[in-house]
């Protein structure tokens, strides 16, 4: 049996339907001398950065509760959490009052007042802490993950993992590694 004769099959440029362009590369470059990232459209709303940090918040605990108790836990954590920002919260100045907006857990105070107000009765703390702990994929030699910050920004939510480390060694004389910083656009 002879094989087929395939000299009638050859793809040239005439016989291949044209692609469609890619609407990234139909783009113009962006100039050299541009900001990184100064062509995204962030999301800089208080409601849509609350959202983010509440479902970061939240999302660890879906192993320890039923859907109906993390949705009222969201509620109550949205409202909570919407109220204590939305006096500082400045779309145009994103950093302004950052500190203001941010959630602290260490070993000495465990999860901030808001959560802990937020959880009620309903939510046990030391779960909660232990499983926003355990979400935290890499942990850097010697760190404590049950210490965190959280900072809620128009446009970011950034977590920074791991205690406080100082680079001055007349303020500590054991240097610890700082936490690593993840941060979320929106």
């Amino acid at each position: 049996m002879d094989p087929p004769d395939i000299t009638g099959l050859s793809l040239s440029s005439q016989r291949t339907p044209p692609r469609a362009a890619s609407p990234a590369l139909a783009t113009p470059p962006a100039p050299t001398n541009a900001t990184p990232g100064a062509g995204l459209q962030l999301d800089m709303t208080l409601g849509s950065a609350v959202q983010a940090l509440v479902h970061h918040l939240v999302q660890p605990l879906a192993a320890h509760y039923s859907h109906s108790q993390l949705m009222t836990l969201r509620q109550r954590l949205t409202k909570i959490l919407t109220k204590a920002y939305e006096p500082s919260w400045n779309e145009s100045n994103p950093h302004q009052a950052s500190g203001t907006r941010s959630l602290i857990s260490d070993r000495v105070h465990g999860l901030p007042p808001l959560l802990r107000e937020a959880a009620g009765k309903d939510i046990d703390i030391p779960t909660w802490s232990k499983a926003i702990s355990a979400s935290h994929r890499k942990r850097a030699e010697g760190e404590d993950e049950s210490e965190w910050e959280v900072w809620c920004d128009p446009g970011m939510v950034v977590w920074r993992w791991g205690g406080w480390g100082w680079d001055e060694p007349e303020f500590d004389p054991i240097r610890r590694p700082r936490g690593e910083y993840t941060v979320s656009y929106l």
